[in-house]
């Protein structure tokens, strides 16, 4: 547990970074890794490193295709890669949390500019849905349990 509130405070970073320069500082990527993988050593014991190291490559092999039609930044998926080390499998949870509310937020944003009747393009920075995803899965495994 003590993890994923370590993971929420590195999301935040990253989001603050990514908000003030549309990128993620690959040496942020970096520390967070190291740091998820040592604090889930610690945590769960050593036996756990196959396990995070697999989850930590993993999204990055998975979702290589969206980066390739330029859908997702490097750096988002580094950080989903740092979330991995970090969560282990419950970075999928991550994901597909931070997946559902860019969708919202693109609907959302789709029916203000139809009222408006003026399109802007706008980006979204995924560290952001990512911070919310993961309050929320840490908020609801509080309340619910695992």
């Amino acid at each position: 547990m003590e993890c994923d509130y370590l993971l929420c405070l590195f999301l935040v970073c990253c989001a603050c970074f990514d908000i003030k320069t549309d990128r993620i500082p690959n040496r942020l990527n970096l520390a967070g890794l190291i740091c998820g993988l040592c604090l889930s050593a610690a945590c769960n014991g050593i036996s756990v490193l196959p396990s995070r190291l697999l989850w930590a490559v993993l999204p990055a092999a998975v979702l290589m295709i969206f980066f390739k039609y330029r859908v997702l930044g490097a750096g988002d998926i580094k950080l989903l890669c740092v979330c991995g080390a970090f969560a282990g499998r419950r970075v999928i949870k991550v994901a597909a949390l931070m997946f559902l509310l860019t969708a919202l937020y693109g609907v959302i944003r789709l029916i203000i500019h139809a009222l408006k009747g003026v399109y802007v393009r706008q980006k979204v920075h995924m560290s952001v849905p990512a911070l919310a995803g993961m309050v929320i899965l840490c908020v609801s495994e509080q309340l619910y349990g695992a």
